[in-house]
């Protein structure tokens, strides 16, 4: 199960793992975001580290 994981559709055309894609997902829950965009430009902001190309559009996270 796990190596389906990583084929999910998601994931599949943006050029993420589909674990990274949850852990963008899990970030946006746990920091109280509402909006995807505003989650987005904070992850762009201050996770750049982590992630070095967050997606550019809402839509692939959550």
């Amino acid at each position: 199960m796990a190596g389906q994981l990583g084929d999910h559709p998601l994931a599949a055309g943006s050029g993420y793992r589909a674990a990274e894609l949850v852990t963008l997902a899990m970030m946006q829950a746990m920091l109280g975001f509402t909006s995807e965009t505003r989650s987005l430009r904070h992850a762009r902001a201050h996770l750049r580290h982590l992630f070095p190309y967050p997606p550019k559009q809402p839509g692939l996270v959550a």
